[in-house]
This record gives structure tokens, C-alpha cells and sequence, in this order.
């Protein structure tokens, strides 16, 4: 952690408790936009819309995860052994066919696909490129769906998503159609 007081330190690896109240502003703003990297757009849709305010947003989810006792982690950790599943599935299709495959049935209840023509690559909006360039989500720039075969209901996300579950709390805004 950065303990130079005249820096900035908007880390992706930094607790929301240690961000000021300045720096969650500029976060928000980030959030507001939509973010350019390399030219790419990296969303299509804004993080939050204007009124909606991140400190807000995070802890109303909080509020919501602690009355039916489940954690961002235990959500975030669910879908990254989601995603690890569809990659091995891939892993072992290849290794047998030499072909790549965006669908798989995972744990005889989900089928996931990855839809990799969208150009999806976004860069997590609590992060300061400056200070810190890592890149937070997996290296493909796709889109997951995710359908419960039982209940037939769908989530989309990406790997940035699951990031900003798990480190920041955050599912995104009320009005986003990104919102999980």
C-alpha cells in the first residue's frame, strides 16, 4: 500500500474501508463514464448512472447479502469456480478436438457460454492506471452467460464483475442492465 500521503492510492488490492471519501468520488465519476482504454471501449453501459451514488449502492447490497447471510466473497467465489470449470471443460475439449467450444454444461446444472465477439474488455473502475496497471479480470475479453438449467434463469458477466464482487462490494448500479 501506498503510505505517501500527497499520493493517491486507488489500488484494486485496497479495502474499501482505507478508501477516503475523496477517492470514492473519484471513483464514482469513473463509474459515471464510460472508461477508454487502448482506444477500446471497455463497457458499453456505464458502472452507475448519475444519482446513483457507490457508497450507497454498496452498502445497500450489504445490508441485503448480511439478512440472508451470504457474503460477496461466497458469490464471487461461486462464480470464479464456475468460470475455472467452463475453462477446463475448454481445456479438455481442445486437448481432444483441437476445436474450441463457447458452451458447456457445468455440474449437470448450469450451461455456460462465452461469447468472445463482443470486445468486452473493461478495466475495473476503482483502479488508478497510473499507480497501478495490473489487470484484474481473466485475459479474455468475452462475455459469460450463465444459465441455471433448472430455472432457466441467466446472469451475464464478465471477469471484471466477479473482481469487483469479491474486492469492492460491488455488483453495480441499480440502473445498469450490467447489474448482477
Amino acid at each position: 500500500m501506498n503510505t505517501n500521503k500527497s499520493k493517491t492510492k486507488i489500488y484494486c488490492n485496497v479495502s474499501n474501508h482505507d478508501i477516503t471519501k475523496k477517492e470514492f468520488k473519484t471513483i464514482q465519476k469513473r463509474m459515471h463514464k464510460n472508461i477508454e482504454n487502448d482506444g477500446l471501449i471497455q463497457n458499453q453501459e456505464k458502472f452507475l448512472f448519475e444519482g446513483e451514488k457507490l457508497k450507497d449502492v454498496i452498502e445497500k447490497d450489504k445490508i441485503y447479502l448480511d439478512s440472508v447471510s451470504i457474503t460477496f466473497e461466497q458469490i464471487a467465489g461461486r462464480l470464479e469456480t464456475l468460470i475455472e470449470k467452463f475453462y477446463h471443460m475448454e481445456n479438455l475439449h481442445y486437448s481432444k478436438t483441437k476445436k474450441l467450444q463457447n458452451n458447456y454444461i457445468i455440474e449437470d446444472k448450469y450451461e455456460i457460454n462465452y461469447d468472445d465477439k463482443q470486445n468486452f474488455n473493461r478495466q475495473c473502475p476503482f483502479q488508478n492506471v497510473e499507480l497501478d496497471n495490473i489487470y484484474y479480470g481473466y485475459s479474455h475479453y468475452g462475455k459469460f452467460s450463465i444459465i441455471n438449467l433448472q430455472n432457466k434463469k441467466q446472469i451475464q458477466i464478465d471477469t471484471v464483475q466477479i473482481h469487483m464482487i469479491k474486492c469492492h462490494n460491488f455488483f453495480g448500479g441499480p440502473k445498469s442492465s450490467q447489474r448482477l
